[in-house]
Order: structure tokens, then C-alpha cells, then sequence
């Protein structure tokens, strides 16, 4: 497929359809259930919301959704549609070969992703942010801008690694959780868990 619609036409989908431009997709425009039909945004109009895929299958969607949980929820309506799910490199990022990147992901403007990681359904690697040699990136989670998981560190489902912050190396930090913007993070984080500061240390649960 060389066409695709970003599914969101907020700011992080107007990043991830500048990416994709920028790597040679012909980006049609956007889906976004919150904004009419033919509204127009920076980088094209809105086509409309998710009903729009069932009559346009052959087109790839690219996931435009900053939020775990909905980024999450819209992916998997989509697949159970049968719509394929654009996996979106900007050129500019440096993605290993012995790298391996599920459907739907993002990976964007100067993003690192090195040997032997793996970045999973749906997640993203914003822009500058660096992967390190076998880093797991959990489905749908988010590696935020200039933020570094160092060699073999885990990110779970669901969670986010905030800007700027950083995972030593073989830290796992579970699913669901929220690393602050800045942290350092030299120990494993449970499930569930909000950290931050340098050292991180938790402070509170977030909703299951």
C-alpha cells in the first residue's frame, strides 16, 4: 500500500502524517470522530470518523492517537473492520535491521531504535527518543520525546516513558504505568505505578 489516513487530526496525528509524507505515503487525510467532515487541518482534510474505513479497506491507517488507552481501542475496532495498519518511519530515524516493528507503530524525526529491540503493536517512538539494543516496547505504549530505554530495558503495555526521561539498562517497568517527564529510572516498576524524580520513586497508582 503507498496511500494511507492517519486516524486522528490532532497534533501527534499531524506529526505521524508529516512522517509519513516525509517517507513517501500519499496521505489522503484524516479520520477523527470529534471533527466534521471536510474540516481542514495543516496537513489535509478530515475525510471522517471511523465508519469511514468500512467502505475504504484498501487504504492502510496510520494510528494519529497520542493516548495509550484510545490509540488502544481505535486499533482494535480497526482490525476487527479488516483494515491494515500502517507502520510509519520518519526517514530521518535509524531503525536497525535486527529490529523489529509491529503494526501501527510510529516511530518519528530523529527516533534511534536499535539491534535487537522490538517495538510492539501500536506504540510510539517520538521524535529523538532512543531504543537501545534488546529493548521491549510494549503494545501501545509510548516512548516520549527524547526520552532513552538503555540496552535490554522493558516498557509495558499501555505505559508511557515521559520526555526526557530515561530507563538504566535491564529496567523493566510494567504495564500501565506513567514515568515522569525527566526521571531516571534505576529500578523495576510494578504494574499500575506513577514515578517520578531522579531517582524515580512511585507516588501513586494509576486506574486500572
Amino acid at each position: 500500500m503507498t496511500e494511507v489516513v492517519v486516524f486522528g487530526a490532532g497534533g501527534h496525528g499531524q506529526v505521524v502524517a508529516d512522517a509519513a509524507r516525509c517517507a513517501g505515503w500519499t496521505v489522503l487525510g484524516f479520520l477523527d470522530d470529534q471533527r466534521p467532515q471536510g474540516d481542514d487541518t495543516l496537513l489535509g482534510p478530515v475525510l471522517g470518523g471511523r465508519g469511514w474505513c468500512r467502505g475504504h479497506r484498501e487504504v492502510a491507517i496510520a494510528l494519529g492517537i497520542g493516548s495509550n488507552a484510545v490509540r488502544q481501542q481505535i486499533a482494535e475496532e480497526l482490525l476487527l473492520m479488516g483494515v491494515s495498519l500502517a507502520t510509519v518511519v520518519h526517514p530521518s530515524a535509524v531503525v536497525s535491521r535486527a529490529a523489529q516493528l509491529g503494526p501501527g507503530v510510529a516511530v518519528l524525526a530523529l527516533a534511534v531504535v536499535n539491534a535487537g529491540a522490538r517495538v510492539e503493536r501500536g506504540a510510539i517512538v517520538n521524535s529523538a527518543a532512543v531504543v537501545e539494543h534488546d529493548v521491549v516496547v510494549g503494545s501501545f505504549a509510548h516512548v516520549s520525546p527524547n526520552a532513552t530505554l538503555a540496552g535490554a530495558a522493558r516498557l509495558g503495555d499501555l505505559s508511557q516513558l515521559g520526555a526526557g526521561a530515561c530507563a538504566l539498562p535491564g529496567v523493566s517497568i510494567g504495564p500501565r504505568c506513567i514515568v515522569g517527564a525527566g526521571a531516571v529510572v534505576t529500578r523495576d516498576v510494578p504494574a499500575n505505578s506513577v514515578c517520578m524524580g531522579v531517582p524515580a520513586r512511585i507516588t501513586r497508582q494509576t486506574e486500572r
